[in-house]
């Protein structure tokens, strides 16, 4: 008995160190390309953008059919107006992102192309909407805790109808 556990300490004696020093290693060697880590060693990126600033392009909405809001609204923020804004649809995130870059861009065919879909898929449920085409910048917690934006940036305005 004296001599597994004599056995088992040598064992854990050396292979402390062992994995120390290979761990030091890993840090040592350059991450993969395109990466900044070596995952899984290393592995920060999920903690430390978590409560970063974040951006998205938004539809900003000032009026529904002649009808001025009070202040302009997140199009998801309109869920009794609008049946797509209920849905929460991931593809209206990405369109608007391509539109934005398209406006950034000036590209005239894919503003009218995006500029239709905007209005005829998802805001088919108002006959007339005056809206933005807009960056928000914001901190999660406190647009979620208080509905603040950090910054708005307008790309372009349109009515539809």
């Amino acid at each position: 008995m004296m001599m597994s556990s004599q056995r088992s300490y040598r064992h854990r004696a050396f292979a402390f160190p062992l994995l120390g020093a290979a761990y030091v290693a890993i840090a040592l060697v350059p991450p993969p390309a395109g990466s900044l880590e070596n995952f899984p060693f290393f592995n920060w990126t999920l903690f430390s953008q978590t409560s970063d600033e974040k951006s998205d392009v938004i539809a900003l909405v000032h009026a529904i059919n002649g009808e001025e809001l009070s202040e302009p609204v997140s199009f998801y923020d309109l869920p009794e107006e609008f049946a797509a804004a209920r849905a929460r649809d991931a593809l209206f995130m990405k369109l608007m992102d391509q539109f934005a870059l398209a406006i950034d861009r000036g590209d005239e065919a894919k503003i009218r192309a995006f500029r239709g879909l905007v209005e005829e898929h998802f805001m088919r449920d108002a006959a007339h909407v005056d809206y933005e085409v807009a960056l928000v910048r914001y901190h999660p917690f406190e647009r979620y805790r208080q509905g603040k934006l950090r910054s708005v940036e307008v790309f372009a305005r349109y009515t539809k109808g």
